[in-house]
C-alpha cells in the first residue's frame, strides 16, 4: 500500500470495508507517520466476494502489490524501514546548508544521537499522555496501549533529556543496561566502567540505554534511584497531581 496524509490504522479501516471484513483482522506490522507518504504492507483475510485488489485507487492510498499469504502479517514483523527526507532551501543557501548538514551528520557519526520518542507518539497535541491522567479503566484495550506507550515515552525522554543535560547520554554508568549494536543482546553494567567498555562505547559498539517501564530487567544502583526521581518528577503530567 502507498498512503498519503492518512494514519495506518484509517487505511486498514478502509481495507477492511472494501474486503467486508472487520478492522481487527487486518494486519500491519507498525504505524507509519500520517504526514508522509508511506509505503507499507497489509494482510487482509480471503473476501467471500473477488476483489480486484490491484484496481483498488483512492485520494489517500493505493494499492502497489498484492498477493496471497497463509498468514496475518503480526505487529512488529519488520526488516526495517526506509525513509527519504526532502529538504527546502531559500535562494542562495543551499551551499551554507549542505556544509552545515555534513558536519552535523559527520557528528552523529562519531557520537550518535539521544534517540528520543517524537510527538507522534503522544498524538495531537499530547492528546495521549493527557489522557494517561484521566484513568485507564475507561479506554477499550487499543486507546489503553496507546496511552500506556505514551505515558512510558514520556518517562523514557524524561530520564533521556536529564543525561543529555548532565552529559552523560553517550556513556555508560553503573547500574546501566548496555545493548550490543546491532544485536539486541543486553548486559548489565553492574559495577565501575572501566576504559576496555568505554572504549567499546565510544566506537558506538554498546550503547546505554534507558527505561521503558513495565515487565523486563530493573535498572540498578545510582541508575535506579536516578530513573525513579525523574519519574517522580513527571507523575503530575501522566498521572495527574
Amino acid at each position: 500500500m502507498r498512503k498519503r496524509n492518512a494514519n495506518t490504522q484509517w487505511v486498514a479501516g478502509q481495507l477492511a470495508r472494501i474486503a467486508g471484513c472487520r478492522p481487527r483482522e487486518v494486519g500491519y506490522a507498525g504505524l507509519k507517520d500520517r504526514r508522509a507518504i508511506a509505503v507499507q504492507w497489509f494482510s487482509v483475510p480471503q473476501p467471500r466476494a473477488p476483489v480486484a485488489w490491484s484496481a483498488v485507487r483512492e485520494a489517500d492510498f493505493e494499492v502497489l502489490e498484492a498477493h496471497p499469504h497463509t498468514r496475518k502479517l503480526p505487529r512488529g514483523a519488520l526488516a526495517g524501514n526506509r525513509f527519504t527526507v526532502r529538504l527546502g532551501t531559500r535562494r542562495g543557501e543551499g551551499a551554507r546548508l549542505a556544509a552545515d548538514l555534513e558536519a552535523r551528520l559527520a557528528d552523529v557519526a562519531r557520537r550518535g544521537v539521544p534517540n528520543y520518542f517524537g510527538p507522534q507518539r503522544f498524538g495531537l497535541d499530547g492528546a495521549n499522555l493527557a489522557r494517561a491522567s484521566e484513568g485507564l479503566r475507561r479506554l477499550g484495550p487499543r486507546e489503553r496501549g496507546f496511552v500506556l506507550s505514551a505515558a512510558r515515552s514520556a518517562l523514557f525522554n524524561a530520564v533521556l533529556a536529564a543525561r543529555v543535560g548532565e552529559g552523560s547520554w553517550e556513556h555508560l554508568e553503573p547500574g546501566d543496561l548496555a545493548i550490543l549494536d546491532g544485536r539486541g543482546s543486553f548486559f548489565p553494567v553492574d559495577r565501575a566502567v572501566d576504559e576496555t567498555l568505554s572504549d567499546r562505547c565510544r566506537r558506538l559498539e554498546v550503547h546505554p540505554t534507558g527505561p521503558m517501564w513495565g515487565k523486563g530487567t530493573p535498572a540498578t544502583g545510582q541508575c535506579s534511584s536516578a530513573f525513579t526521581s525523574r519519574a517522580a518528577a513527571l507523575r503530575p503530567r501522566c498521572c495527574g497531581s
